[in-house]
C-alpha cells in the first residue's frame, strides 16, 4: 500500500462484502495494493538500508505467499524479511 495507480482511481466496491466482516474488505484493493512499480521503490529502500551495517528492511506485507515472495526482489535486492502474516492463521498458531 505504498503506491497508488497513476490515475489515482478509487478502489471498486467488493460485491462479496457482508456486514460484520472487517471494514477493510468493503473495497477491492486493486489500485493501491501490490502495485507492480512498488518493487522498484522497495529495491531503492533496500539500497539505502544496505549502506548501513547491521540494518534490515522488514515489510509488513499482507499478501498470499506467492505474491509475498516477489518482495524479496530480483537477486534478493528487495526486503530482507517480508512478514508472512498468513502464518498467524495457520493451525499451529491457533493452538495455545
Amino acid at each position: 500500500m505504498m503506491m497508488k495507480d497513476d490515475q489515482h482511481r478509487d478502489n471498486p466496491p467488493n460485491l462479496g462484502y457482508r456486514p460484520g466482516q472487517p471494514s477493510y474488505g468493503r473495497l477491492l484493493p486493486v489500485y493501491n495494493t501490490d502495485r507492480p512499480e512498488v518493487h522498484e521503490l522497495v529495491a531503492r529502500m533496500r539500497a539505502v538500508i544496505d549502506e548501513f551495517p547491521e540494518r534490515a528492511l522488514i515489510g509488513e506485507i499482507y499478501l498470499p505467499v506467492q505474491q509475498l515472495m516477489t518482495y524479496y526482489g530480483t537477486e534478493l535486492k528487495g526486503a530482507n524479511l517480508p512478514f508472512n502474516f498468513l502464518l498467524l492463521q495457520s493451525r499451529g498458531a491457533r493452538r495455545r
